[in-house]
């Protein structure tokens, strides 16, 4: 619906997947190649790869793979003097509120702000969504027990250090209530999701996630 009109009126479709980089793993494979719809193929002029690792996962798709290139990070430039230029106000209000704070990042996304979500469906057979939707769910319980870690380890930097200033930054699609019901006795830890992550990743002192790509923009 988007790919297929661009190149009617004599456009090119460049497909960056700022996803395709993340979690990639060959457990869970049919829920990242079978996002690749075969029809769009055909249409897209190149498939921009952040690295080595989604250029390696992604070539399984014979088709696809004379169209990829090795593009790096899509979302650095926001992270460097000109995202710094740009996003000054908003870095300045945060520390002057804040002070030197730590970020913590939620990408587990095991409880979606929109109740009725449903994985996706992908143009594959029955059973190909069925192994996806199987993958799907056994990542939401790893994921579950993944972020019951990474509190652990909230906790223990908020009672290690009162004075400090910790953001929980739940991710755009996820329901923050777990944040809330596990966090709201410290009065040094606030469950924010405010605004585009990079002034918040340049006006902390350090961001602390598990497996987001926040982490790589971060570095």
């Amino acid at each position: 619906a988007r790919i297929k009109p661009t190149i009617d009126n004599g456009g090119q479709a460049i497909v960056n997947d700022e996803e395709g980089f993340n979690n990639l793993h060959e457990e869970h494979q049919n829920q990242w190649l079978n996002r690749v719809d075969p029809r769009s193929i055909e249409s897209i002029h190149s498939y921009l790869c952040w690295g080595e690792y989604d250029y390696s996962f992604f070539s399984k798709i014979n088709r696809l793979k004379e169209k990829m290139i090795i593009s790096g990070n899509c979302r650095r430039d926001l992270l460097e003097a000109y995202g710094r230029n740009f996003y000054s106000a908003d870095i300045e209000s945060l520390r002057s509120i804040y002070g030197d704070y730590l970020l913590f990042i939620d990408n587990f996304c095991v409880e979606c702000w929109r109740q009725d979500y449903q994985p996706p469906v992908f143009a594959v057979s029955k059973e190909k969504n069925m192994e996806a939707y199987r993958e799907y769910y056994n990542s939401i319980k790893e994921q579950s027990e993944a972020r019951e870690y990474f509190a652990k380890y909230v906790h223990s930097v908020a009672k290690a250090f009162p004075t400090k200033q910790i953001i929980i930054r739940p991710h755009p699609v996820a329901d923050p209530r777990w944040w809330h019901s596990n966090f709201w006795s410290y009065r040094n830890v606030h469950v924010i999701f405010h605004h585009s992550i990079e002034p918040w990743i340049h006006a902390c002192s350090a961001l602390i996630s598990m497996g987001c790509t926040t982490a790589i923009q971060a570095v």
